[in-house]
């Protein structure tokens, strides 16, 4: 859900088959950046050496998100080597099976990619982005939308759409009782670079989007409290998602806030 230029791949790499992951609780799985090339998913093996969990999957892989039964991973994935490509969802498991493609029926320019999925508390929905647009332009805007994974069917919610350029959304997090939701949005200079980043929350049955997070603080990537009550989020994120913009040449820390936006704490 950002402009073509951010992810642009320079060399191929070799891939080699990983062995795969243990089933079971606890397996971690990250992001693996490696400069002028992709990035990839991978997971800490018992030798804590990461191995991507999806070896044999081409592409651009990141934002991975878990059902809440450790089941079920989802994330956001294209192939920079295919013409075309758009940024879509997809589910896999610990195991690393096989990816089945969740985006469904996105048709330009209404729809034309889907990134950043988060799942319910009970599993049976995905939060994300949609981004709108032409093929093959930039973006016009972005918003939050829930799929519902039971009948596909997609919710937009219109009061968080944010026009392209200036600003983006990403991270969205459904709270446990799915009455709201948490995003981030960037702000963005006339050359794409991030400048700025707030953490909103939106009643999922409507209503004005409310900032939680004050301006300058470039705080994003948020997600809920098992028990819905704070929410966890860090500061000067930006530099991570875009480079070399504001915020380059500053450190990341976690925070947590009440879901009222008060009580803000490292």
């Amino acid at each position: 859900a950002v402009p073509t230029s951010r992810s642009s791949p320079t060399a191929s790499r070799q891939r080699t088959p990983s062995p795969s992951p243990a089933i079971g609780p606890g397996l971690i799985v990250f992001e693996h950046f490696t400069p002028g090339l992709l990035t990839r998913l991978e997971y800490l093996p018992p030798d804590r050496r990461g191995m991507e969990l999806l070896p044999a999957v081409p592409g651009n892989q990141h934002l991975a998100a878990w059902s809440p039964d450790g089941q079920r991973l989802a994330y956001s994935g294209f192939d920079p080597d295919i013409d075309g490509s758009r940024e879509a969802i997809f589910e896999t498991d610990a195991s690393g099976a096989t990816p089945r493609s969740i985006t469904a029926g996105c048709t330009p320019p209404a729809c034309l990619e889907e990134t950043s999925p988060s799942y319910s508390t009970d599993g049976r929905q995905l939060v994300f982005i949609r981004t709108a647009g032409a093929p093959g332009g930039p973006p016009t805007s972005t918003v939050v939308a829930i799929r519902d994974l039971d009948t596909h069917k997609v919710s937009v919610l219109e009061p968080t759409r944010t026009a392209y350029p200036g600003a983006v959304l990403e991270h969205p997090s459904l709270s446990p009782d799915g009455r709201s939701i948490v995003y981030t949005k960037l702000l963005l200079d006339p050359d794409d670079q991030a400048t700025d980043s707030l953490v909103f929350v939106v009643a999922r049955d409507g209503g004005r989007p409310l900032a939680l997070t004050a301006a300058g603080f470039k705080a994003g990537d948020p997600t809920w409290s098992p028990d819905g009550s704070r929410i966890l989020f860090g500061s000067e994120v930006i530099h991570h998602l875009f480079g070399g913009g504001a915020g380059a040449s500053y450190n990341t820390f976690v925070y947590t806030l009440a879901a009222d936006g008060s009580a803000q704490a490292p």
